[in-house]
């Protein structure tokens, strides 16, 4: 049996390569849609964590899931903020 903590990191990774390979597919303002979904994972993730919903640890128990899973999700986050700058460097190089 897969242990739930790498299932949930998986499922993250997948999604970040989903809005990856789809904006650049497209790329219909990538820019904008990589920040986009960058900030709203980050304040998603701490909305969810001020309101108690994602708890990290239970008394004296923590969740190792939702440890890899906010890590994992800020750092997806982070990726395709960079990406975003990246390529609008790059844009700018060019032209």
């Amino acid at each position: 049996m897969i242990s739930l903590p790498f299932r949930v990191a998986c499922i993250l990774i997948a999604g970040f390569l989903i809005v990856l390979a789809v904006t650049y597919i497209y790329k219909l303002n990538s820019r904008k849609v990589f920040w986009g979904v960058g900030l709203t994972t980050i304040i998603g993730i701490l909305f969810l964590l001020g309101l108690g919903v994602l708890r990290p640890s239970w008394g004296t128990e923590t969740g190792t899931a939702v440890i890899v899973g906010i890590s994992t999700a800020i750092g997806c986050a982070m990726t395709l903020i960079y990406a975003a700058e990246d390529l609008h460097q790059k844009k700018r190089i060019k032209g």
